[in-house]
């Protein structure tokens, strides 16, 4: 797979290589590719031929009912964001954003979005509103359930620069970030600090790949790779 993101529990929405060089985009049923095994290669639904698009990452917006598709950030091209309507087969620009800006399109009610240097806003999904505008930090360390938004953020941002390719030089892996963790009301406007890592007992985090599940919130830490869950109280 070259690229690819989870429609429901059971079906994956992917890239995959054509034979010859090109690319497909199609729907694969997880579970069945599993307990039923093909002896002529992996099941899947096909949606497009020739799929267009390089270097992206993929969503699944339960509210829009479209896949999200983003093209990577990059300090040398503007990236943009696309909706593709499965029924219809219509694929639609959402929003052209500037070099190295980047967004996080998740299943909940936000929109996370980084302006370098240092400019983070949480936005609705229509793009029509400001919900918050937080610590900064970089989309991939938030999520958010109704009215409560996590994020980790970096306690010094951006680390080591404050020019225009930290966002692309963070997804490759060339820098890191030690993180605080916040707990952000949209209601209210209120910012709780709920604990710093790399202090006293607390090991040192660099959270990406954040999502929110009620009052549990999973991560992965990029100093060991590591999947966490983090329980909190009502």
């Amino acid at each position: 797979m070259i690229a690819a993101t989870w429609k429901d529990a059971d079906t994956l929405i992917a890239i995959l290589p054509e034979t010859g060089g090109g690319r497909i985009l199609a729907e694969v049923p997880v579970r069945d590719n599993f307990t039923n095994p093909a002896t002529a290669g992996p099941r899947y639904t096909l949606i497009l031929h020739d799929f267009p698009l390089l270097d992206v990452s993929l969503s699944w917006s339960d509210i829009l009912d479209v896949l999200i598709i983003q093209e990577k950030t990059a300090s040398f091209y503007k990236p943009r964001t696309w909706q593709f309507n499965l029924t219809a087969r219509t694929l639609q620009l959402l929003a052209e954003g500037e070099k190295g800006e980047v967004s996080r399109w998740l299943t909940q009610d936000y929109v996370f979005h980084y302006t370098p240097p240092k400019k983070f806003q949480i936005l609705d999904h229509e793009l029509a509103s400001v919900v918050f505008t937080p610590t900064p930090t970089i989309p991939e360390k938030c999520d958010g359930v109704e009215a409560r938004i996590f994020c980790f953020a970096p306690i010094v941002f951006p680390p080591f620069s404050f020019t225009n390719t930290f966002a692309e030089d963070y997804a490759k892996g060339s820098v890191y970030t030690l993180d605080k963790f916040l707990v952000l009301d949209a209601v209210s406007g209120e910012t709780t600090q709920l604990f710093t890592s790399g202090v006293e007992e607390i090991p040192q985090i660099d959270a990406r790949s954040v999502r929110a599940a009620g009052n549990t919130v999973y991560f992965v830490n990029r100093y060991d790779n590591g999947l966490y869950e983090l329980r909190l109280n009502q």
